[in-house]
């Protein structure tokens, strides 16, 4: 009444006789609690007695979107009857609605009902559900409380609103205004009850209850199962992070015990000048690479590809390792060489794994070079006076395949600048974005580039454009590369002094 009051003050262009007013509240009542019964009942939560006894009130429950048609349609009937404006006893009725809704939620709060999810805020309020057997719900928000002050406040800002909103007597915008207002705050506080699935209207049917009952049991038994399940989780993923840190503290120590196993990335060996990078795509690579001088003066050059990724092949890149420095001290020619390296891998070879290999056999008194491809990727050879590129392509199957493998062998007589380049398939089958592989026709085209260069210089141009070429700057594959420049003795002995 006071709201009505204040706000037909400010619509006071259109007074109401004693007489509309009365008729207005009188129709309203009967409207009110009918609409919010009706709605209550539809909404699916019928109450205990049938529905045309239930209309006294407070043994049923309500719904206020009830309440709202029903103060919408007494607006209209007595709009008919006194023949009054529509717009303007909308607008003269709607402030009232916050007022109705702060009582309305007060008797909420009192009855206990309407409550809001359980919560671990200070100002949780535990609500009586049956007061004979003491059944109380958890601290739960009181949401009847959150909507009584929210719509108490939005009545003391309505006047400021419809000035802002330049709201006339009798526009309807108002009314437009509270609507659209109210709804707001339902979906807001909405929220605050989430959860507060469990609560129950009054009067209280003991079938319901029992079902009630039963179900928070099991629920609280679920929830003890869930967090004995989460404990022995939690226990067990402590015990594979330790794990998990232990695996890594050890592959980080082979990966560098590997990397100590490689020979210099830069040497210069007699007229040979010789660079090489390589590139793991994980923790420890499957590619292999090494070289050395023997006794004799006789220059050795192995790189390999072990099949599969991880701590297996790795082992079996550093057995080849161990293979290669002691069969290399026999001074045996290239062929049989490989042969015997090939007849060990054989016997130690798990099923599925393999080598390719590329070994280079130089020997720089005879100024004969000898190649040998066992399954591998091509190997690219620049021959100086005539200035093109030769490949050697596989002419033998992969290590470990075959015990008395007879290896093929291709010779070369070097000359000055002549270079020979070496690689894995790493390179070669980097993607783009398009999914088209560098291939070895772009290994190609960049040695053509860069053949006079140094072999480091050869070496980082081909990683640098391969990684520019791929769709990402990392190589899903482990690559390995090496150069060799044969140059003149007086050249290579000047550079050894430089």
């Amino acid at each position: 009444m006071g709201g009505f009051i204040h706000w037909q003050r400010w619509l006071g262009k259109y007074p109401l006789p004693t007489k509309a007013i009365l008729a207005l509240f009188a129709t309203a009542l009967p409207l009110v609690l009918l609409g919010g019964h009706t709605a209550y009942y539809l909404a699916g939560r019928p109450p205990a007695a049938p529905f045309f006894l239930t209309l006294h009130g407070w043994s049923s429950g309500y719904h206020s979107l009830g309440a709202l048609a029903g103060i919408a349609l007494a607006v209209l009937v007595v709009s008919w009857v006194q023949r009054l404006p529509a717009l303007y006893l909308f607008d003269l009725f709607a402030p009232a609605v916050f007022i109705v809704s702060a009582i309305w939620r007060l008797g909420c709060f009192f009855h206990g009902c309407c409550y809001g999810a359980p919560t671990e805020m200070l100002w949780g309020v535990s609500f009586t559900i049956v007061n004979e057997l003491g059944i109380r719900t958890p601290p739960s928000h009181p949401v009847q409380l959150y909507e009584a002050a929210v719509s108490i406040a939005l009545f003391s800002l309505l006047p400021w609103l419809a000035a802002r909103c330049k709201a006339r007597p009798g526009d309807g915008l108002l009314a437009a205004l509270v609507v659209l207002l109210y709804s707001a705050e339902r979906f807001v506080l909405e929220f605050f009850r989430i959860g507060a699935n469990d609560y129950m209207p009054k009067p209280i049917d003991n079938g319901e209850l029992l079902a009630r009952v039963e179900l928070q049991l099991q629920v609280i038994t679920l929830r003890k199962e869930v967090e004995a399940a989460n404990q022995t989780l939690m226990q067990k993923n402590r015990v594979l992070e330790q794990y998990l840190t232990r695996i890594e503290h050890d592959l980080s120590v082979a990966r560098n015990l590997q990397r100590s196993l490689q020979p210099p990335h830069k040497s210069r060996l007699g007229n040979v000048s010789l660079y090489f990078e390589h590139t793991d795509s994980e923790n420890l690579g499957s590619d292999y690479i090494d070289y050395l001088m023997d006794d004799d003066g006789i220059l050795h050059v192995l790189m390999s590809d072990v099949s599969g990724h991880g701590i297996p092949s790795a082992l079996l890149a550093a057995q080849l390792k161990m293979l290669f420095l002691t069969t290399t001290r026999r001074s045996l020619p290239a062929a049989q060489l490989l042969g015997q390296i090939n007849r060990v891998a054989t016997n130690f070879l798990i099923e599925g794994y393999y080598f390719t290999a590329l070994y280079l056999q130089y020997n720089p008194r005879s100024n004969k070079l000898t190649a040998i491809n066992a399954g591998h990727i091509p190997l690219l050879y620049y021959e100086q006076s005539a200035n093109k590129i030769k490949l050697v392509e596989s002419t033998n199957t992969p290590l470990g395949f075959l015990e008395d493998e007879d290896f093929a062998e291709i010779e070369f007589q070097p000359a000055p600048g002549d270079v020979v380049l070496l690689l894995t398939d790493g390179l070669t089958e980097h993607k783009n974005a398009s999914n088209e592989m560098f291939e070895m026709s772009g290994a190609i085209e960049v040695f053509k580039r860069h053949f006079q260069s140094e072999p480091e210089q050869l070496v980082k141009a081909l990683v640098k454009e391969a990684r520019e070429y791929g769709e990402l700057p990392v190589f899903k594959d482990d690559v390995t590369l090496c150069a060799m420049r044969f140059e003149s003795d007086s050249a290579a002995h000047s550079r050894v002094r430089a």
